[in-house]
């Protein structure tokens, strides 16, 4: 059975944190290569820092040197290794065939040598005015290398359907997007940030 490898408690503070990270944006136009155009500046900043809990919360055998300044091509650098962190959210637990999602039209020009995607728990019941409200708990799911990211996964246009057979709903993508399978990403952390990876 698969499940996600990592769970991290999303406290108080850290949702504060990400607020006012997201506030900090300024226009609401969110950053670069955002799916959600800058309606997902929240969840984006709380995923940023949920895995950097996961990172700082796991046993490695090596030291890690975490940097959490976001710019336009990553989020954080960790051992020198930049890693742009992806974020959706979820009502349920993440299942291997939902996936991770990479805006198009950065494809060769974003400094990045990695993507790690999170799932954030949101309850509809809790929704204000139908915008979903984080609740106490975050999943790490996996990550790829950009290389590996771009071999993987499907390309969809606006307005596609998802032409895979396991698209039971009949997902239609609102933005130009790249999706990947949860089942096909790393599941292990220490072989993202171990030493002399790339």
């Amino acid at each position: 059975m698969w499940l996600p490898p990592n769970k991290v408690v999303l406290t108080e503070e850290m949702k504060a944190e990400a607020q006012q990270m997201a506030d900090a944006m300024g226009d609401g136009t969110g950053r670069r290569g955002s799916i959600l155009e800058g309606g997902g500046d929240l969840l984006g900043c709380l995923g940023e820092l949920a895995f950097k809990e996961v990172l700082t919360t796991d046993q490695y055998q090596f030291p890690l040197e975490i940097e959490h300044k976001p710019n336009p091509h990553y989020d954080l650098d960790v051992n020198q290794i930049k890693i742009d962190v992806k974020t959706k959210w979820a009502k349920t637990m993440p299942d291997k065939l939902w996936e991770g999602s990479v805006a198009m039209g950065r494809e060769d020009n974003q400094d990045v040598d990695a993507f790690a995607f999170m799932r954030i728990r949101y309850y509809e019941e809790a929704m204000v005015d139908g915008v979903k409200v984080p609740g106490n708990v975050g999943w790490f799911i996996g990550w790829l290398s950009k290389k590996d990211f771009y071999d993987r996964a499907t390309p969809l246009k606006k307005g596609e359907v998802d032409p895979r057979p396991s698209n039971n709903n009949q997902f239609r993508s609102h933005k130009d997007q790249w999706n990947v399978y949860h089942y096909q990403m790393n599941r292990y952390l220490k072989d993202l940030v171990g030493p002399e990876l790339f």
